[in-house]
């Protein structure tokens, strides 16, 4: 998310000190380091309020698997569901929970520490997102965090429509019972389930993840930058047949097309996301024959073209 704040890949790693390449994957990314990075952005912007503001401005697409599990769940209730369950994988020592009552929903996140910009940025992207795919305002009924009060919480009203607690043991949102009801236009609650249930593969994070898990999602990665994300190509990457690799794979409760299918639909949203390239340059980024060939399996994944996934998303 840190991206999104309208700095280079190249700035953010020389002020900050860490490696471009481990900006570009946020998966290398440590705590530690995503604290630099945001204080880097900090310097880089003169924004004070740099992660709300960038948090404001994304888009959950743009976010690889957590943001399509988000997004496609066929409520608000279950997409903070989905939430809660894939961000520990994600952020180190962090503790995240959707607690329920008659009246609310509270979204619960308990950070390893004070610091403000992450948590800022996760919590105006959750909203800001979750307006934009209900359709509602959810005017939050309060927001709590953990860092110390800022010199003017005026950005924070604006955004939430509710004066935060600062100082507070926990970081939380706290949405009515029935805009948790809300439901996600354009959602896909099977490809949202598909998603969780294969989120260590895709992120390539050790929690409740194989180690064939992770070398498979390494490898997925790499061979859909070479535009190539054949069976052979990631076989041969993990020094396997391509029989073998499938063989693996079912006996781990998926497939290789499955695996394959979600990481090429989830680089796909955030290629549409980000709007850089045209329709027919991601075909063959991603390894397409043709614009053909991309829009038919997108439709298959989505039930929209990509054309349409791209209004959407902006």
């Amino acid at each position: 998310m840190v991206l999104n704040v309208g700095v280079s890949v190249e700035e953010l790693s020389r002020v900050s000190g860490v490696p471009a390449r481990e900006i570009l994957d946020p998966t290398l990314i440590s705590y530690d380091d995503g604290l630099r990075l945001w204080d880097a952005a900090e310097v880089l912007t003169g924004d004070p309020f740099v992660g709300l503001s960038a948090g404001a401005r994304v888009a959950l697409e743009q976010l690889g698997a957590l943001g399509a599990a988000f997004t496609h769940a066929a409520d608000l209730r279950e997409a903070l569901s989905h939430l809660a369950r894939l961000l520990p994988l994600v952020i180190e020592g962090a503790s995240v929970a959707l607690e329920l009552d008659d009246d609310e929903g509270r979204f619960v996140y308990r950070s390893p520490s004070t610091a403000r910009h992450g948590v800022d940025a996760m919590f105006a992207a959750i909203v800001s997102s979750a307006r934009r795919a209900t359709g509602r305002a959810l005017r939050l009924r309060e927001v709590w965090f953990q860092s110390p009060a800022p010199a003017t919480s005026t950005p924070y009203v604006e955004l939430f429509g509710v004066r935060p607690r600062w100082d507070e043991p926990t970081s939380r949102l706290a949405f009515a019972r029935e805009d948790l009801d809300a439901p996600m236009r354009g959602a896909d609650p099977g490809l949202a389930r598909l998603l969780e249930a294969h989120a260590p593969a895709l992120l390539g994070t050790e929690p409740g993840g194989t180690e064939l898990e992770r070398r498979v999602a390494r490898a997925m990665r790499e061979a859909i930058e070479a535009s190539d994300p054949s069976v052979d190509r990631v076989a041969r990457a993990l020094a396997l047949s391509g029989r073998s690799l499938q063989r693996r794979l079912r006996e781990a409760g998926t497939s290789f097309s499955e695996v394959r299918d979600a990481a090429l639909r989830e680089r796909a949203e955030a290629l549409l996301a980000d709007g850089a390239l045209g329709i027919d340059a991601i075909a063959e980024r991603l390894g397409f024959a043709n614009r053909t060939t991309f829009e038919r399996a997108y439709r298959r994944w989505s039930g929209r073209t990509p054309a349409a996934a791209r209004r959407r998303a902006r």
